[in-house]
């Protein structure tokens, strides 16, 4: 937690010539620029041959957990892979007579 201030002045020039209280100059604050979703790299994908899953890490990195939007990003994504794919070949059949 921080603070943060402003400059507080009559438009006359003279604080006397303002009727009402003289607003706060500073307030208490918490800076979140630095806040958000901080996201890992995606995870190859769980399959070698076919459809699969990608998955990352996603957390938020914030002051008090509220100051990133939800449910937030994806953490898993389907994913599609052939590297492992190789042919898959059933015994020969008997052989036919002609």
């Amino acid at each position: 937690s921080g603070s943060r201030e402003r400059l507080v002045s009559c438009a006359s020039g003279a604080d006397a010539d303002c009727a009402e209280t003289r607003p706060p100059s500073s307030e208490a604050c918490e800076d979140t620029s630095g806040c958000g979703w901080q996201l890992g790299d995606w995870s190859p994908c769980n399959s070698t041959c076919g459809a699969g899953e990608q998955l990352r890490d996603a957390s938020c990195a914030s002051v008090s957990g509220f100051e990133c939007s939800q449910p937030g990003p994806s953490r898993s994504q389907p994913c599609y892979a052939t590297s492992g794919c190789v042919w898959e070949m059933a015994p020969w059949g008997a052989c036919s007579s002609r």
